[in-house]
């Protein structure tokens, strides 16, 4: 959801989303249809987005990290980075109901847009 909102308002693509876990293969390296569903409910299309885990190569170039869940179960490599970290704890929306999708969805928008003006 980050990914697409970024890319969506900056008319960039040059965001990287990336999960702690690596459970792309439990999703068949995409997001589930229901985020899907409702990402395009709101204009954004994320369908050929893929669900990927975070590595110490994604860091390479990169000026900032935001982090949307507890700073503890973030890799090592993360916590201990030069590179500005931003924390940010949302609720995975992998695992909720449409209601709460769609709750997360507006709130990772909003987080996303005042990054984009901060």
């Amino acid at each position: 959801m980050a990914e697409g909102y970024y890319n969506h308002f900056s008319h960039n693509q040059g965001a990287i989303s990336a999960g702690v876990d690596n459970v792309g293969a439990k999703y068949n390296y995409r997001p589930t249809d229901l985020i899907i569903e409702v990402m395009r409910e709101d204009g954004v299309d994320i369908s050929s987005q893929s669900v990927k885990q975070v590595s110490l190569e994604m860091l390479v170039g990169v000026t900032r990290i935001v982090v949307l869940c507890e700073p503890e179960i973030c890799p090592v490599f993360i916590r201990d980075s030069s590179i500005s970290v931003l924390y940010h704890q949302i609720t995975d929306p992998a695992h909720s109901g449409r209601e709460a999708t769609i709750q997360i969805r507006n709130e990772i928008k909003e987080l996303v847009k005042s990054l984009l003006t901060s």
